[in-house]
């Protein structure tokens, strides 16, 4: 399963949602915002850890909706977590989250309430953008999604050369690794080894890329529908 956030692919199972969910979450998550510039002076221990809390719950609560995680808000939760013991990298942590996720508010809240209100509407899609990978040999690797391509490429590549690369990361944790990262959110075992997963297709094959420069290898990576 392709598990990118491509917004493309966006699609919400209602089976089993309450209505209320989705603006319950925008309503979290706009909390969560107005609180910030509070936050950065008076938060206590205790809050901070209750509002790291709400930003775990909000994930899950895009994960329920089907709904391409931010990864603003997947970095930044690595971030806090990597951070606990230091206030002041918690607040600054915190100062680039208001920014960037100040825009998302309106955007999340229209795709919501369209795709709750009117979950049977037909509109057209976009195809999922696909990843082709041509090796040094001509070996083309071009599976039915760009997950599968991803870890077929690294899985011809050697999984243990590419774990290696430990410079190359995702969410705190090499991309692949002998040891699970407890703060993954797709990993898939090849070989043995753990892959990350959870990315769009542009970085999955720019993921690639660096691999393919810190080999040394001359492949191709192209992005297409």
């Amino acid at each position: 399963m392709d598990n990118n956030n491509d917004r493309s692919s966006f699609n919400v199972d209602t089976n089993g949602l309450n209505s209320d969910f989705p603006d319950k979450l925008l309503n979290d998550l706009r909390n969560w915002i107005e609180e910030i510039d509070r936050c950065r002076k008076f938060c206590t221990s205790a809050e901070i850890k209750a509002r790291y809390h709400t930003l775990t719950d909000m994930v899950k609560g895009f994960e329920r909706l089907n709904f391409p995680i931010p990864e603003v808000l997947i970095n930044e939760k690595v971030k806090i977590e990597e951070a606990f013991n230091s206030q002041k990298v918690y607040r600054d942590v915190l100062s680039t989250m208001e920014k960037e996720l100040s825009g998302l508010v309106a955007d999340i809240k229209m795709r919501l309430r369209g795709r709750v209100d009117n979950p049977t509407t037909d509109s057209p899609k976009e195809p999922r953008k696909k990843l082709l990978v041509t090796f040094p040999d001509g070996i083309e690797i071009n599976e039915n999604n760009a997950t599968n391509t991803f870890l077929e490429v690294i899985r011809q590549i050697g999984v243990k050369r590419v774990a290696e690369l430990t410079s190359i990361r995702a969410y705190g944790h090499s991309i692949v690794s002998d040891t699970r990262n407890e703060h993954g959110y797709a990993l898939h075992d090849v070989d043995g080894y753990f892959v990350e997963t959870s990315s769009d297709t542009e970085t999955k094959a720019n993921v690639l890329r660096e691999i393919a420069s810190n080999l040394k290898m001359e492949m191709k990576v192209e992005v297409y529908r």
